[in-house]
């Protein structure tokens, strides 16, 4: 019985490190890596549905990103091709280091 107890409390410590590992992760993102997500999104890549779905509905503490990801989520409520014109000009800002 105890032992189901601790591989439980094991389990649990694994998942709340591995959280506080991508959350991190999440908070250090660099403008080439919100471009990456972006792209991923608008042209399919890897994770493109994932991560952006992750970067859009979860606000950031970080004041940078937070604003890239209210500006994402802006582009969000556009028609397709204005949501793809718009997005594709925010990561040419973004790979270029024009913004700002």
């Amino acid at each position: 019985m105890y032992r189901w107890v601790f591989v439980g409390v094991i389990i649990v410590i694994v998942f709340w490190l591995g959280g506080r590992r991508a959350r991190a992760k999440r908070e250090s993102m660099t403008d080439a890596d919100v471009a990456t997500v972006i792209h991923g999104y608008l042209h399919g890549g890897p994770g493109g549905g994932w991560d952006w779905g992750e970067f859009v509905d979860y606000p950031f503490r970080n004041p940078r990103l937070e604003h890239i990801r209210s500006i994402c989520k802006e582009g969000e409520s556009k028609l397709p091709a204005q949501r793809e014109a718009f997005l594709d000009e925010l990561v040419r800002k973004l790979q270029s280091g024009q913004f700002d």
